[in-house]
């Protein structure tokens, strides 16, 4: 899969994990430590020789619309029901 994709989407792995992607796609022992230490949000988006650390911020809508969180989604459920099933 790694060698069909033009463009690969890494997150966070374990170390094991890691090592076995560092070869494939040339990544620096800076990029290893990263995925291995990358919290929710960030992954590493490579594309040919070009590696790119990016965190994602999803809108608060967004958030909403796909958040597990039990709290969130309490409030979530709450706010449709005052709002007549629709979610702002």
């Amino acid at each position: 899969i790694l060698a069909n994709s033009t463009i690969k989407i890494l997150l966070q792995m374990e170390n094991i994990e890691a090592e076995k992607v560092e070869n494939e796609l040339r990544l620096t022992r800076d990029e290893k430590k990263q995925l291995c230490g990358f919290k929710r949000g960030n992954c590493l988006v490579c594309s040919n020789q070009d590696h790119v650390p990016v965190h994602i911020i999803g809108s608060d809508y967004l958030t909403k619309l796909i958040t597990t969180d039990p709290e969130l989604v309490a409030k979530v459920v709450q706010e449709m029901k005052e709002n007549g099933g629709i979610l702002r």
